[in-house]
């Protein structure tokens, strides 16, 4: 997938707003002008369409853990970003640390849609690249996480 595909459907499955997603590229310090950030979103045949960089991706997930998680003063977020091209299974790591999930809420996702792995196959995914059991993550699998993901509701409450 791309990187624009990929930001459209993170902005489909959690319903961000223009003002939200400003807010989540300067929680790491990336001042993306408001033409830019709306023409990342675009289709590609679309008037203003904008290619989004691998570094504006990999700083979009990364404020999206602040923004949904809070900054870690362990770990604070990079001060900047290399141009390296992020695949499936780290825009998986960074959603799934984002929107808080264990590996059984990631299975009731990807069973939303169709998808059934085990617990060791979506374990491969979140290892480390040098690890001998790494598996990178496909874009089904990653399209099939978006597409069944729906935020938590608070319970209504009756009056």
């Amino acid at each position: 997938m791309t990187n624009n595909e990929i930001l459209r459907r993170i902005q489909a499955a959690l319903t961000l707003g223009e003002d939200q997603i400003t807010q989540i590229f300067l929680n790491v310090g990336l001042g993306v002008d408001p033409a830019s950030a709306t023409g990342y979103f675009l289709e590609p045949e679309t008037a203003g369409f904008v290619e989004c960089p691998n570094a504006s991706l990999a700083g979009f997930l990364d404020g999206l853990i602040i923004a949904f998680r809070g900054v870690n003063d362990k770990n604070p977020a990079p001060k900047s970003f290399t141009d390296a091209k992020l695949d499936n299974s780290d825009v998986f790591k960074k959603l799934r640390i984002a929107l808080d999930m264990h590996h059984i809420d990631v299975n009731t996702t990807l069973g939303r849609t169709g998808v059934n792995l085990s617990k060791s196959d979506l374990a491969s995914y979140f290892r480390s690249k040098g690890h001998a059991h790494y598996k990178p993550a496909s874009d089904a699998v990653l399209r099939a996480f978006l597409s069944g993901y729906k935020a938590p509701r608070r319970p209504r409450i009756v009056r």
